[in-house]
């Protein structure tokens, strides 16, 4: 019996397309398709990022309050570096929870991780008052 389900598919660049894809239900599987591929889609993309260039900031943080870092991301960010060189441990979160709660960046540590300027990053020092170092890239 023949059946169409809508399916969304991302391609490696990121863009998203959807329709209708239409195939023999296989048999005892309600959720199943037997689909063949009847004409080849081709997408043009244009890579997005990693053409603006770069941002460093550094912030000071304190024990009372979350700071966002930084406090204006880089537009169209991709990724970001956090270096902290006190001798403090610094918390980290993408939230602002009460106390500390977060991923703890040692003396002299460093965090690196891929993130959009949609996503605010936020750290808190555990004691004193450090100074940390930001690095985009978009």
């Amino acid at each position: 019996m023949n059946k169409s389900i809508w399916a969304k598919i991302r391609s490696v660049a990121g863009e998203t397309f959807g329709g209708f894809i239409t195939g023999t239900q296989v048999p005892n599987d309600k959720y199943a398709l037997d689909v063949a591929v009847k004409e080849s889609i081709s997408i043009g993309s244009t890579p997005s990022g990693l053409t603006i260039g770069g941002k460093i900031t550094e912030v000071t943080l304190n024990t009372s309050t979350w700071v966002a870092l930084p406090t204006t991301p880089q537009t169209d960010r991709n990724a970001m570096g956090f270096q902290n060189l006190s001798n403090d441990v610094v918390s980290i979160n993408f939230a602002t929870p009460a106390g500390t709660i977060g991923w703890k960046v040692q003396a002299n540590g460093e965090l690196f991780f891929d993130v959009t300027d949609s996503i605010i990053v936020y750290a808190k020092a555990m004691t004193g008052s450090p100074t940390v170092t930001v690095m985009e890239i978009s």
